[in-house]
């Protein structure tokens, strides 16, 4: 059967290309603040290839912190989270090593480009594709909403056959913390 269907961020553009490649597996499509993409410019190829390249080769690392404390620091500057918030999501993401250090409990290769250029014109087509009820969360204080004016990003969403918006008033691109 089909199934209910979220991705976040890049998660979001994976899952609504999902959707468009497989209408009849998704019912319900939830897309949080995810895609505006812009296209990549061609003269990006060749460093995006070595990129590639270099990252299959030496594949990318996660830091390490001194402990959660300097990962809760971190996570509250860069997700402008709240200090009571901050050493919760620190506790859930790392992982305290036997040298005492914390690791992050992510894989690294997210941080690794793939080899291939963003094209904006093929993504519409894929979402063109999508039949499921898709609902768009947004963050009112995600820099990502700031990356189109309205209408683009009304003009992308239009693409999906049913679909509304809402957004999150003081929410931000990691809208799973508000």
């Amino acid at each position: 059967g089909a199934i209910n269907l979220i991705g976040h961020s890049m998660g979001g553009q994976i899952a609504a290309t999902y959707a468009g490649a497989r209408p009849s597996r998704v019912a319900k499509l939830v897309v949080l603040d995810a895609l505006t993409l812009p296209d990549s410019p061609s003269e990006e190829l060749p460093k995006r290839l070595e990129s590639w390249l270099d990252d299959i080769q030496t594949p990318p690392a996660n830091r390490d912190y001194l402990n959660f404390d300097e990962l809760a620091l971190r996570v509250a500057k860069h997700h402008q989270l709240d200090p009571e918030t901050a050493p919760y999501v620190a506790q859930c993401w790392g992982q305290q090593q036997p040298n005492g250090r914390v690791t992050l409990l992510a894989d690294p290769r997210h941080r690794a480009r793939g080899p291939l250029l963003y094209r904006h014109t093929e993504a519409e087509v894929m979402w063109k594709r999508v039949t499921a009820d898709t609902l768009f969360i947004d963050g009112a204080s995600s820099p990502f909403t700031q990356l189109f004016p309205n209408e683009e990003r009304a003009q992308r969403r239009a693409l999906f056959a049913s679909h509304k918006t809402e957004l999150v008033p003081k929410g931000t691109h990691m809208l799973h913390f508000n």
